[in-house]
């Protein structure tokens, strides 16, 4: 019965790191119109960043706009795509292991 519980206790916890609320605002820059486009795999510029969130997607710990990230980039159509990824569902795990309600993902941005 405790290797029952031990391990319901394991699959609790690695599913709700998975689980979450974590959010990505899809914005530019004040001064900087951009066109969104669908995913386009032939644009030229691609810029990944890893966003950390505290209590599995509730808070930020850096800045989750892609703002930033199209200023750098000086683009003037994107496409935007967020996910979970091997890398993001490791760090999780092992951040988890000690319950520490820390979540990351990675946010990949293209553009023209």
């Amino acid at each position: 019965m405790k290797k029952f519980s031990t391990f319901v206790l394991l699959i609790s916890i690695a599913l709700v790191n998975f689980l979450g609320c974590a959010t990505v605002k899809v914005e530019a820059p004040m001064d900087k119109t951009i066109v969104l486009q669908p995913n386009v795999e032939g644009q030229t510029k691609l810029m990944r960043k890893k966003v950390w969130y505290f209590l599995y997607g509730l808070v930020p710990l850096n800045s989750n706009s892609t703002a930033s990230m199209v200023q750098e980039m000086d683009i003037n159509e994107m496409s935007v795509r967020t996910f979970y990824g091997f890398d993001d569902g490791l760090i999780t795990f092992i951040l988890n292991l000690i319950p520490t309600t820390i979540n990351v993902k990675t946010v990949e941005i293209r553009g023209e």
